[in-house]
């Protein structure tokens, strides 16, 4: 080769002539000189590959690739490449040393490399104690939490969400069973309803329908959260003798600033009443107490029970007595006014004293009509109150 590029120089300009010589030299361009030319410091043993040099990291490719003399020594830990030896196209242990087996795969998670019907991508067969797709768990687990679904065998009630599986913590206002125990939002520890969450918004006692058939209780959601009302329970007390509470037990959602309407007799009031709470009794007697509010005075009490143990969120004390009614209807009227809790800008009055409360609504919902002559319902369940505190 010497020999030509001598000619060569002959021929070529001397720029082109050392090009030519380089190239020469080293073929692969790898900055090693060809072990062809011992005289030029030559030590590549392979100029036709760039990877193959001294010092160059051996692979496992059945090549000398540091040009040391050996072949594919030292690779102890070849990473990304497992065994395949179910050819399912998933790796299960990791190929340790050289040669490279037959069957490979570059994509690893085969939790038994003997079974090509076993591999991440295989549908479990819930029940029959094998791990058919590699998750841990004999069943599906379609959202990483650790529990397969319950319609694979499972305990997880909602398998498309990370939070959701048996002996989870419970998430506030998320309106997702977190802990599959089929009640959302019961919280953890505490109530997620607080203190002032809920109000008692508007009630009515001595309405023109027959008490009690006519009395209903407004409640409004004046937090920023979705709320449950699952473990929500409303005690009455009338005359200083309590009754037995209200339960509210489905899984209500009230939205930030909506209403829920519990209503004795749901058959006068059909499009304002969530929850009937009433029996179709009368007055409370000695052999039944049915919780009722036309009283001389009364309690209204909201409060959220979690694991027995139960926490106010709202409390309403009103008299009716003949010289003390709390607060007085319209001078002169014939008719039902409600009882309406004063709101200011969407912020609720505390409710505790006559002044945070109205009766004077000019909104009508009911009519009855007897002898010719129309009587009116006032008040706005399920809408915004009209009262605002002075």
């Amino acid at each position: 080769m010497l020999p030509l590029l001598t000619l060569l120089s002959c021929l070529t300009s001397p720029k082109d002539y050392k090009d030519l010589r380089e190239l020469a030299l080293d073929h692969d361009q790898d900055g090693h000189v060809s072990a062809d030319y011992p005289e030029e410091g030559g030590d590549d043993c392979d100029d036709d590959r760039p990877e193959t040099f001294p010092g160059a990291p051996e692979g496992c490719d059945g090549l000398d690739n540091d040009c040391d003399g050996t072949i594919d020594e030292a690779v102890t830990e070849l990473l990304g490449v497992y065994h395949d030896r179910d050819r399912d196209s998933y790796g299960g242990e990791a190929v340790a040393a050289c040669p490279l087996p037959e069957d490979v795969s570059g994509t690893p998670g085969d939790c038994d490399d003997n079974n090509g019907a076993i591999n991440p991508l295989a549908t479990d067969v819930v029940g029959d104690g094998r791990d058919q797709n590699c998750d841990g768990l004999d069943g599906t687990d379609g959202d990483g939490d650790g529990s397969a679904s319950v319609e694979t065998g499972g305990t997880d009630c909602d398998d498309m969400n990370v939070t959701a599986y048996t002996g989870a913590a419970e998430v506030c206002y998320d309106l997702v069973d977190n802990d599959c125990d089929a009640t959302i939002d019961e919280g953890d520890h505490a109530a997620c309803i607080g203190e002032g969450m809920l109000r008692i918004s508007e009630f009515m006692t001595n309405s023109i329908i027959p008490n009690p058939q006519g009395e209903w209780i407004e409640i409004t959601n004046t937090s920023p959260h979705p709320l449950v009302l699952s473990t929500l329970s409303v005690g009455l007390e009338f005359s200083g003798y309590p009754l037995p509470s209200i339960e509210i037990e489905s899984d209500t959602i009230l939205q930030s600033g909506d209403r829920f309407i519990l209503c004795y007799n749901r058959d006068y009031h059909t499009t304002n009443c969530d929850l009937q709470y009433g029996d179709g009794q009368d007055y409370p007697s000695s052999e039944t107490s049915v919780p009722n509010l036309s009283a001389t005075k009364g309690l209204i009490q909201l409060s959220a029970t979690l694991n027995g143990a139960s926490s106010n969120i709202d409390t309403v004390f009103y008299w009716l007595s003949a010289s003390d009614v709390w607060p007085p209807a319209p001078e002169g009227s014939d008719d039902a006014h409600s009882f309406e809790l004063a709101f200011s800008d969407g912020v609720p009055a505390d409710g505790k004293e006559s002044g945070d409360w109205c009766r004077n609504t000019t909104d009508i919902y009911l009519t009855i009509t007897e002898d010719g002559v129309d009587y009116f319902e006032y008040g706005t369940p399920g809408a915004p109150n009209t009262c605002t505190k002075e």
